[in-house]
């Protein structure tokens, strides 16, 4: 969805882009302004609805076109001047100017612009001399009457001008004033005499590829659909504000090139903005740049459009690119600790606590106070040397007053700088486990008063937490030891009776019966009993183990051998997945058989008959681990962390035989021994793994 909302954005941005050019064209001109058509637009919104010879750029092409064909009437008529002829035939020395050479140059340039195959301008001039009457022009005619001519042009042409100085008359259904075309004589006075005709037009349906055929061409793309244009711009304009919007919103996560740091981002934008501001700072670069672009958009338009939308495109891609990644910087709360400054100043203040870890309080409070003092120093010197000039002690008193604001800043510092120093201290002992430690609230000031009594009562409260909770846990303790002790001596003696009495010759059944269940019942109190002693034992500390190597595979050998029997009552069937080679740990064997037999007990007690065990063992990294998997009868309906605990069971009904302690007196014994104990439950799978460093 992200991807489809970028790619509108571009779009709706390169769109605008061009229809905005496209309507808005170029504000410049590169034509030489006649006086009186000082128009810089290309096109303008009041020309759409008319023809393109409405517009003000035909007239000012026009009006460049007649400057031009009366300068070629004149550098005609001049060419028959007695000077002129003089400077061909080498008779005068003025040609070393080399003004013959341009106004041959002039000329040729005139006779291609005029050529009536390659222009839709019309015009003819009629000058006298001496009686003698000529006439220039570039129309296909042999009349030399200013009314033939006249009338020729008007069929060919449907814009034009007419001037009659002689009659001072003037013609035009152009935009060119009189005013204007007699300054362009006047400018030329020495070549034209004062009764001169001149006439020009342009061709009806501007069939040659000149400026007029180009900038026609060019306004029918611009005012064609001009309003839809604009609708169409004002939408993509909007769309690409209103998705800018909504994909700042959505941006999250984190992309690979968003690991790219800050730093390196600025370097690889940097040329973009240089290339920008060097084409438009500079108004050199600029102004060849719109004439490019006009050269272009007058001869085809369809290119100049299409390398605005690819730039206008480039320019959204850049853009969006570094934008973007810095919005999701921002969210993802990376911008900053993923910029090479942040580098730096890491290194730096690791380097700087490397440094300063093991100095006193009073190096590490001096060493950045000595940057302070440094510059309050030179103020002061440069104070006291100003107002020496003036032969005043008062700038040795603000250089002592300010010292003496060094020196009890510093103090304070240092004062303060101690204090933490002390109560951080206290913290850390407190971490590491002596909760008796007290920070010194006397000697504190301000802030670390507070600070130091805060420390002191969360000691306070953890010893008291702490010694509340080895007088419960000590008091449960020898409750069980107490009762599991009280409650051995009868029980040994029921259990004596009731293996006496099986030895009778009872007859009577039900008597049998009976005594079978105190057997069974007083088997499982002693367990129970028993189990309560070891729990208790193991929870105090008062366990002795011997630890030896010991084969791993031999003890699940070993331990599927003891329970195969009771295995096969369920139908239980063991598989057992261990490598080629032995593997050995370090343990108490009393102690790994315990916990190997409750949890081997544990699965026959509650194991779903039919189903298989699996023991899988392994090593890796250095350590052993054996894990026992098998199919739950009940479900589960327990967290693995409340079965761990003392006196839970699998079956809540608790119709099972069992005390509830076989798994915490397992997870105990391991991590006695210095073992991993982790239960795993996933829907009915039981699944215990223990670990052990490898011998």
């Amino acid at each position: 969805m992200n991807r489809f909302l970028h790619l509108m954005q571009h779009i709706s941005f390169a769109v605008a882009a061009v229809l905005f050019f496209n309507l808005m064209i170029f504000n410049y001109s590169p034509y030489e302004t006649v006086k009186g058509l000082e128009y810089n637009y290309l096109f303008d919104q009041s020309d759409v609805g008319g023809s393109f010879k409405e517009t003000r750029l035909f007239n000012e092409i026009f009006g460049i076109n007649v400057s031009d064909a009366i300068d070629y009437c004149g550098l005609q008529d001049h060419m028959k001047s007695p000077e002129y002829k003089e400077i061909i035939s080498g008779n005068s020395l003025s040609s070393s100017d080399g003004s013959d050479d341009e106004i041959l140059k002039n000329i040729s340039k005139y006779n291609e612009k005029f050529n009536a195959q390659k222009s839709n301008l019309r015009f003819f001039a009629i000058e006298k001399y001496d009686k003698t009457v000529s006439f220039q022009t570039n129309m296909d005619t042999a009349a030399d009457t200013a009314k033939t001519l006249k009338k020729k042009l008007l069929d060919e042409c449907d814009r034009y001008i007419y001037i009659d100085a002689a009659n001072r008359i003037y013609e035009t259904n152009t935009l060119i004033e009189e005013e204007t075309v007699y300054t362009l004589f006047r400018q030329s006075a020495y070549d034209f005499p004062i009764d001169t005709v001149f006439m020009a037009g342009v061709t009806k349906n501007l069939d040659c590829a000149d400026d007029f055929y180009n900038a026609q061409r060019a306004y029918g793309i611009y005012s064609d659909g001009y309003y839809l244009k604009l609708i169409i711009m004002s939408a993509c304009a909007l769309l690409f504000m209103v998705l800018f919007v909504v994909i700042t919103v959505r941006e999250n996560g984190i992309k690979p090139t968003d690991r790219i740091p800050f730093e390196i981002r600025i370097v690889l934008l940097y040329p973009f903005l240089i290339l920008i501001s060097a084409l438009f700072n500079s108004s050199i670069t600029r102004n060849r740049i719109k004439e490019s672009f006009y050269e272009i958009y007058t001869r085809t338009p369809e290119a100049a459009l299409l390398i605005i939308g690819l730039l206008a495109l480039l320019c959204s891609l850049i853009i969006a690119f570094f934008y973007y990644g810095l919005v999701r910087r921002i969210k993802s709360r990376i911008w900053w600790n993923t910029s090479i400054t942040y580098r730096i100043v890491c290194r730096i203040k690791k380097l700087w606590n490397e440094i300063t870890a093991n100095l006193p309080i009073f190096l590490r409070t001096v060493l950045p106070y000595a940057a302070f003092l440094l510059i309050n120093l030179f103020l002061g010197i440069g104070m006291f040397v100003c107002l020496r000039r003036y032969k005043d002690i008062t700038g040795l008193l603000l250089v002592l007053a300010l010292l003496a604001i060094d020196v009890a800043v510093g103090y304070v510092l240092y004062r303060n700088g101690k204090e933490r120093d002390g109560i951080i201290n206290a913290i850390d002992r407190i971490v590491g486990g002596d909760i008796s430690v007290k920070a010194d609230e006397e000697g504190a000031h301000g802030e670390n008063i507070r600070l130091a009594g805060a420390v002191n009562k969360i000691g306070k409260s953890i010893k008291d937490a702490v010694d509340t909770s080895m007088k419960d846990e000590k008091m449960k303790t020898d409750l069980i030891t107490n009762v599991s002790h009280d409650l051995k001596t009868p029980l040994t003696s029921i259990i004596n009776y009731v293996d006496l009495l099986k030895k009778e010759n009872i007859d009577n059944e039900n008597a049998v019966d009976y005594i079978n269940i105190l057997d069974e019942k007083s088997q499982r109190l002693k367990q129970l009993t028993d189990d309560l002693v070891e729990a208790s034992k193991i929870s105090s500390g008062n366990i002795v183990l011997q630890y030896e190597r010991l084969n791993v595979k031999a003890l699940i050998d070993q331990m599927n051998a003891e329970f195969y029997d009771k295995f096969e009552e369920k139908h239980l069937s063991t598989v057992v997945n261990a490598p080629q080679k032995d593997i050995y740990i370090n343990a108490d064997s009393r102690s790994i058989f315990r916990v190997m037999e409750n949890l081997m007990m544990n699965i026959k007690k509650y194991a779903l008959e039919g189903t298989r065990v699996y023991t899988d063992i392994f090593s890796s990294d250095g350590n052993v681990g054996i894990c026992l998997k098998n199919i739950s009868a009940n479900p589960l309906n327990i967290s693995s962390a409340e079965l761990m605990e003392r006196f839970v069971r699998g079956d809540e009904s608790r119709t099972s035989e069992g005390s509830g302690l076989g798994l915490s007196i397992a997870k105990s014994l391991t991590e006695a021994m210095g073992g991993r104990f982790e239960i795993e439950l996933d829907g009915d799978l039981f699944k215990v793994t223990i670990t052990f460093a490898e011998a």
